[in-house]
């Protein structure tokens, strides 16, 4: 997009761009900078907004940038006639998806002929390919998407973030153990004895070598309760290169105590249901790879950092039981 072009953009919407992980602020066409809150703890509260006004996603056939036999189609988020600034607390990133499939990044990114990112596709993907902006919304971040081209859409938010969005960092692990009808039924069994089995222990879940990916906590579970040799379902935690995943799909779910999650130093467990009647999704929807949520209950399991406990409790705060 040329810059003659792009300061023709000139309706304005509100675009609360709110971080998520990092201690970075927005940069770009705002110059908005962001504050920082503590919980009770003294963590940092991941939430805080930082607010850019007149902002769109547009994208549009690059003629000047095809190669070969393949179309070039160039993207950018422009606020107030400028690009927008890719930061942590923002999350903006780009990504194209062919057929409803996995996003895939830009090939080039802040190029020549002034797109943020540019993707290469064959001409018979056109009508198959959507170009997807992500962007950071309290706790979680939306998506704007352009099915067609030429596509200059303004971006919307609302009061709820479309996606629950926990980013990798170098630090960090992402797990999730989804609970099937084995250990449900030995819950449910033990219940009638007076054991009630709702609630996480950490330390089945973790140490300071990580996150127990390939474990069954539910056996453990039943280990800590009672010495007694029952079915405890075959499930395990499953990896995840991040946690992504549409809202709609879950809520939070309580345990015994109250609580809606647990934590030792090493790790965060989330109590979490699903909330469709056959639950089938990736933990990471970007990649539609790694773990997957397969029953009515799963426990996301993630490193502890203060990003990541951030992130969580404003999301927990904001969903209804």
């Amino acid at each position: 997009m040329k810059s003659l072009q792009l300061t023709t953009i000139c309706a304005i919407t509100l675009l609360g761009l709110m971080t998520g992980c990092g201690g970075a602020g927005m940069s770009g066409a705002a110059g908005t900078s962001r504050k920082e809150k503590q919980d009770d703890s003294g963590r940092t509260d991941a939430s805080t907004p930082a607010v850019v006004t007149g902002a769109y996603l547009t994208c549009n056939d690059s003629p000047e940038d095809s190669q070969g036999n393949n179309d070039a189609v160039g993207c950018s988020m422009i606020a107030n006639g400028a690009t927008v600034t890719p930061t942590p607390a923002n999350k903006l990133a780009f990504y194209r998806s062919k057929d409803g499939g996995p996003y895939q990044k830009p090939d080039k990114s802040n190029t020549a002929s002034g797109h943020q990112a540019l993707f290469y596709k064959a001409k018979t993907e056109t009508a198959k390919t959507r170009y997807i902006a992500t962007y950071a919304n309290q706790w979680g971040v939306d998506e704007i998407s352009c099915n067609n081209l030429p596509c200059n859409q303004a971006v919307k938010i609302g009061t709820t973030p479309e996606f629950l969005s926990i980013e990798p960092q170098a630090t960090t692990q992402f797990g999730a153990w989804s609970m099937d009808s084995g250990y449900i039924s030995t819950v449910n069994t033990l219940k009638k004895m007076g054991i009630d089995l709702n609630f996480i222990e950490p330390d089945s879940y973790c140490d300071r070598s990580g996150i127990f990916f390939g474990s069954n906590p539910g056996k453990k579970y039943i280990q800590i309760k009672t010495s007694m040799s029952m079915p405890w379902g075959a499930t395990t935690i499953e990896s995840s290169s991040r946690f992504y995943a549409q809202v709609s799909n879950f809520s939070k779910k309580k345990l015994k105590d109250g609580s809606f999650y647990k934590e030792n130093s090493y790790c965060i467990v989330v109590s979490l249901k699903t909330t469709n009647g056959s639950p089938d999704f990736y933990a990471d929807e970007i990649s539609q790879s790694g773990a997957k949520i397969r029953t009515d209950q799963f426990h996301l399991v993630l490193t502890n950092t203060s990003e990541n406990l951030g992130i969580i409790k404003s999301f927990l705060n904001a969903i209804p039981d």
